[in-house]
């Protein structure tokens, strides 16, 4: 259970810093071996303006829900759970293997953010 409360709170940690002061915490995250650290970084990256942040987030997303065991199931969840706030459609087109997960909870996460982006994505 510790872990998934982790990573909510290092995102509200994060969000209390300021959007461009999270953004700046975040980049250096991206290298950490702790997967909740990493997809904090990852998500509060996911929403900066500028494009090489996006790319550098799309690319640790990426990197988390390939992997597929149980133990990254959780940071797999909050991923899926996140991307339904999220505007850029690079990053909400990440949900199409999220919702092929073995994981249930996972799969559920990603079809709450599927309703959530309703008809502004036209892949859903």
């Amino acid at each position: 259970m510790r872990c998934e409360r982790s990573a909510p709170r290092g995102r509200q940690a994060l969000a209390s810093l300021g959007h461009e002061d999270a953004v700046t915490h975040a980049r250096p995250l991206l290298g950490e071996a702790d997967p909740r650290v990493r997809t904090t970084a990852a998500l509060a990256l996911a929403g900066s303006a500028m494009a090489p942040d996006i790319v550098d987030a799309h690319t640790a997303l990426v990197e988390i829900i390939s992997d597929t065991t149980d133990s990254m199931r959780i940071p797999r969840r909050q991923i899926a759970a996140a991307i339904g706030e999220l505007s850029d459609p690079r990053l909400r087109r990440l949900l199409i293997p999220l919702l092929y997960d073995r994981d249930p909870e996972v799969v559920e996460a990603a079809m709450a953010s599927v309703r959530a982006a309703g008809t502004a994505d036209y892949i859903f």
